[in-house]
């Protein structure tokens, strides 16, 4: 029996029937059906069921992840750990046969009864849970409401404990499609509901100039999109607005009450970063208020706040409590609750709000809230879920099943400076909780994201300097593995709101503009130049700047890809999948203007920096990276087939090296980054046991490089004479230089492995060392480049030259290099050989034309 996660209750509340989604890894060859594993807890308690889904699988057909569905009880201030054991060995099943979610579908009908209720979704009908009475409202900038009609409703995932309802409806604003989504989520035996309301609008933006300020023609701008929950006369009533607090009574009968959330209640609640088309605030006071309004429409101001996290519950005629709850609330301002006569109001975008909302083309946003039904005291069920359980899984149970790569627990880690530096990210003046203060980076479309206070340095103004981060060398896939080593649920908190807010905001969710853009993921904000009315997408026309849009070289999965594997969304699942499309989509040259003459790869994924450069660089390491990710998940070949074709186009075991000017770090540094993904590559054949031609041409690559590196780099401290902007980044991209040397000595021959292993530990090092001698050494970007790779170290610090693999020779023949030509470049030869072509056909009629009228 082995210890697999714990489950802490952190908020003094006693929980039962308590539900949990969350995944982990199982390790290679002992698992092959969900039947043979059976989980227990070191609870007394007899409420333990649990349910799993296979997600993905090692080579030899065993599970390697799962998402589990769990339902316990947990007592106040404790904590409870889960193990594993194998069926087969004899352990007894520890989930109940017998329990579960029933789903019913006849034809328009789909109906779910979990134990205590029934629920009844219906296609064509604006109602999405008839026996709720559950509307969506959205209301234009002319006033004109409408409510959603459900056009698609279906089961997106049926498991005894947990069953998804889909609903998918569509409203026209201004002649414009504004998609509207709504996940149901029915728990097994339990009055709780959650739900999740997404609206997208699909429209390309129109981008003139390359620059993507709010007010674009693509934008779609409503009043109020609302939930409304209607069902029978309210009797009685209670609000409070943090979950600690009293309920307090409310008399719907006789006014309205509304609790509002207007701006974050921060030190900087009205920071220019929140500011509408005409650069004009969209926050009108400090924190939310609390006021009723009766039928006279008088208001009664009732209370005033920063930060609120509400709740509202509200008991009909002759029947039950129905309580709603918003999860972060005034962290995705604004938002209004409202109790009235006839119901509940969520206002996800509520129309109290000063001036509309625009969301952008190709943009989208979630939002999360439960109701619970209960006959029982208010607030049971909303307390659990605005101060929910904390998780973890066990670290040694992920170093036990090999499933992340050069994992080792924190606890391990014998690096103390370096560990002690990363921990800033967390804790401390310079935590990135903190950082968020300081441009107030709340609100429903910044929330999340990282401020990129690197780009504030030289920044004089009295106001806050606004740049986003945008997930640049994924942070989130560094959070998660600092999570996983250390069991510290804020690395989970950063990495969970960023994931929401990537797979929402920053990548363009439309296929109606062109290829290369379509799908993409934003660049974070201009170097040095405020965000202003661009939001997260870089380029400003107020910054008087040169324009773009989404390109390869910033274009981050495996956070994600991770972030999904950890919790089963969805929406995570489907960014990496959309980032890798765009991948395909931005290099098909039968995607272009050019496709009749031309219809070659186009190049737009392997170019780094120049058009022309088609060498190792983060533009084909980042493509090759999500194509890798995608493969992962869904195993479909043509992503894997698609990485190597990039891999041939920009490396080879015989490249002249001196030629690709690596020794010149303002644009070649990315090379690193090349490097680490084709060790990536490299991992994902060895554990498929694919050692064919492609494997030993991507290996002789990596050690003709790394070679190099051996007799040729040093460290970026003593080279900063030759950049533009020597910044403490320079040094702290010296621990890419580390993670690839120490891949090299995986690979090497035994007489070149501990040369590599001495190489990687100098260069980190000297990267720990070159950084804190800045006193910019705690600004974001050179934080997240070491939480996101400086923990490799220690796993290979862990092995002796003995404990790496032997090298294995081949008999592979890999010819001489070959320079890639892109599609446009192509399409000048092209067309001048057709110019050619038609000048001498042209020529040849002239002259036979000429000597049939001489002979006549």
């Amino acid at each position: 029996m082995r210890k697999i996660f714990s489950v802490r209750e952190p908020h003094g509340i006693k929980r039962e029937n308590a539900y949990l989604r969350l995944g982990f890894p199982l390790p290679k060859g002992e698992f092959f059906r969900k039947e043979d594993v059976n989980i227990s807890t070191n609870s007394t308690s007899n409420t333990f069921i649990f349910d799993l889904t296979p997600i993905l699988y090692w080579p030899d057909g065993s599970m390697k992840w799962v998402h589990g569905d769990f339902c316990f009880d947990i007592s106040k201030g404790s904590t409870l750990d889960f193990f594993l054991e194998n069926v087969s060995e004899g352990a007894p099943p520890g989930s109940q046969e017998g329990v579960g979610c029933e789903v019913k579908v006849q034809k328009d009908v789909l109906q779910v009864e979990n134990g205590i209720m029934e629920f009844t979704f219906k296609k064509g009908l604006n109602c999405l849970i008839e026996e709720l009475g559950i509307f969506a409202c959205l209301t234009s900038r002319k006033g004109i409401a409408q409510q959603i009609k459900w056009d698609e409703v279906s089961p997106i995932f049926r498991g005894r404990l947990r069953v998804d309802i889909e609903s998918k409806g569509t409203a026209f604003i201004d002649k414009k499609r504004l998609l509207v989504r709504m996940v149901t989520t029915i728990l097994y035996n339990s009055p709780q509901i959650h739900l999740m309301a997404e609206v997208h609008n699909p429209q390309a933006a129109l981008h003139p100039g390359g620059m993507w300020d709010l007010g674009d023609p693509g934008s779609i701008f409503f009043e109020d999109f609302s939930i409304h929950i209607e069902k029978g006369v309210a009797k009685e009533a209670f609000w409070m607005d943090s979950p600690e607090r009293t309920p307090v009574p409310h008399d719907p009968s006789s006014s309205t009450l509304v609790i509002y959330q207007d701006s974050s209640g921060g030190k900087n609640w009205d920071s220019p970063n929140h500011v509408d088309k005409d650069g004009a605030l969209t926050v009108s006071f400090k924190g939310y208020r609390v006021w009723s309004q009766k039928k006279g429409g008088q208001i009664e101001t009732l209370e005033e706040g920063l930060r609120a996290s509400p709740a509202v519950a509200l008991r009909l005629e002759n029947g039950p409590f129905i309580e709603v709850a918003i999860q972060d609330f005034w962290e995705n301002f604004p938002k209004a609750i409202s109790i009235q006569k006839s119901g509940i109001r969520m206002g996800l975008f509520p129309g109290e709000a000063k001036g509309p909302f625009e969301l952008q083309g190709g943009e989208k946003k979630r939002h999360f809230f439960m109701l619970a039904i209960q006959t029982e005291e208010p607030f049971t069920h909303t307390r659990d879920y605005l101060l929910p359980l904390e998780w973890a899984l066990d670290p040694e149970w992920v170093r036990l099943t090999g499933a992340i790569s050069y994992f080792l627990p924190e606890s391990e880690d014998k690096n103390d400076t370096y560990l002690n530096y990363v921990k800033n990210v967390i804790q401390g003046q310079d935590s990135f909780f903190k950082k968020r203060e300081i441009i107030d980076e709340f609100g429903w479309r910044n929330f999340g994201d990282i401020y990129g206070d690197h780009e504030a340095v030289n920044h004089k103004g009295d106001y806050p300097f606004v740049s986003h981060y945008n997930n640049q060398y994924d942070f989130i896939y560094g959070a998660i593995v600092h999570f996983l080593r250390s069991s510290d649920w804020r690395w989970w908190r950063l990495a969970q709101d960023l994931a929401h807010h990537v797979a929402d905001i920053d990548i363009y969710h439309t296929k109606e503009d062109k290829a290369a853009y379509n799908h993409g993921l934003f660049w974070h904000t201009d170097h040095y130049k405020e965000a202003k009315t661009a939001t997260h997408r870089c380029y400003s026309r107020k910054n008087e700047t040169t324009g773009g849009g989404p390109s390869n070289e910033h274009n981050y999965t495996t956070g994600l890809l991770y972030h999904y594997l950890l919790t089963g969304d969805g929406a995570s699942r489907d960014a990496v999948l959309e980032l890798a499309q765009w991948v395909l989509d931005m290099d098909n040259g039968e995607r272009t203007l050019f496709a009749p003459i031309e219809s070659g790869p186009t190049g737009l994924a392997s170019q780094t920096v120049e058009v022309t450069y088609h060498g190792p660089g983060r533009g084909a390491g980042n493509s090759i990276n999500a194509l890798i990710d995608a493969y992962i998940l869904t195993r479909n070949r043509d992503y894997l087939f698609k990485a190597e074709d990039l891999i041939r186009r920009t490396i080879h075991p015989r490249d002249k090296i001196e030629k690709r000017r690596l020794d010149d770090p303002e644009y070649r540094w990315s090379y690193l980054v090349y490097l680490q993904v084709l060790s990536k590559y490299l991992d994902l054949k060895e554990e498929w046991g694919e050692r064919d031609w492609m494997y030993f041409y991507a290996r002789e690559s990596l050690l003709h490089y790394a070679q190099w590196m051996l007799e040729r780099e040093v460290p970026y401290k003593e080279v900063l004479h030759k950049v533009d902007i020597p910044t403490e980044t320079w040094p702290a991209q010296d621990i890419r230089k580390a993670c690839v040397l120490n891949f090299a000595s995986k690979h090497a021959p035994a007489s070149k492995k501990k040369a590599f292993l001495e190489k990687a530990r100098y260069f980190f090092d000297r990267c720990i060392l070159d950084l804190l001698s800045f006193e910019t050494a705690y600004l974001a970007r050179p934080m997240v480049l070491l939480m996101v790779y400086g923990h490799i170290q220690s796993y290979f610090d862990s092995l002796t030259v003995s404990d790496l693999p032997e090298y294995e020779g081949h008999f592979f023949y890999f010819g001489a290099p070959m320079d890639f030509v892109p599609q446009r470049q192509r399409l000048k030869h092209t067309l001048g050989r057709r110019i050619k072509a038609s000048a001498q056909e042209l020529k040849r009629l002239i002259k036979e034309k000429a000597y049939r009228v001489l002979k006549r």
